[in-house]
C-alpha cells in the first residue's frame, strides 16, 4: 500500500517535472520574443536594443559574405 503511494507520487513528480520544463521553455521563448519586439519598437532597454542591432548587423555581414562566396562559385563555373 505505502509502496504504491510512493510509486504513484514519484510518477506524478516525473510528469510534473516534464510539464514544468515545457512551460518554462515556452515562457522563456515568449518573454524573449517580447523583449526583442520591444527593442525593435524602441520601448525596450537600451542594452537590449544595442544587442539586437549587433546581432542584426552580424546577420547582414554573414549574408553578404555568403552572397560573395556564391558569386565566386558561379563566376568560376562559367
Amino acid at each position: 500500500m505505502i509502496k504504491d503511494v510512493i510509486s504513484q507520487t514519484k510518477q506524478q513528480l516525473s510528469v510534473a517535472t516534464v510539464k514544468s520544463d515545457e512551460l518554462l521553455e515556452a515562457l522563456t521563448s515568449k518573454a524573449t520574443a517580447l523583449e526583442k519586439l520591444k527593442a525593435k519598437l524602441g520601448i525596450g532597454s537600451a542594452t537590449l536594443s544595442a544587442f539586437i542591432a549587433l546581432i542584426d548587423s552580424e546577420i547582414e555581414e554573414d549574408d553578404t559574405a555568403l552572397l560573395q562566396v556564391n558569386n565566386c562559385f558561379e563566376a568560376r563555373s562559367l
